[in-house]
């Protein structure tokens, strides 16, 4: 019974290893969410945020590949950053104006 529980927790920790090298890394400086309209199922808007949870921007998109893929994720994580640098050139010249 112990080498049955044995082997079954280091075949399920090899599993956990293996997803986590095929995970796609998220961006320490925000994330993005995918939504989905009931309503329009074949529309996705893709929101963007930063860490403290301000909407940065948003896309609509109409054919979003498996965001399950690395490489989608890897995609909407370079536009995150767009977004983010974008977003923080504005905030930056309206504190510059205002200060």
């Amino acid at each position: 019974m112990i080498k049955f529980l044995t082997g079954m927790l280091l075949l399920l920790s090899a599993n956990h290893t293996i997803a986590q090298k095929n995970a796609c890394p998220m961006p320490d400086n925000g994330y993005w969410q995918l939504v989905t309209n009931i309503n329009d199922p074949k529309t996705i808007t893709v929101r963007f945020y930063d860490l403290e949870f301000h909407l940065i921007d948003q896309e609509k998109m109409t054919s979003v590949p498996n965001w399950h893929k690395r490489k989608t994720c890897l995609m909407l994580n370079e536009r995150l950053q767009s977004a983010l640098i974008a977003w923080q050139r504005v905030h930056h010249s309206e504190q510059k104006l205002s200060g």
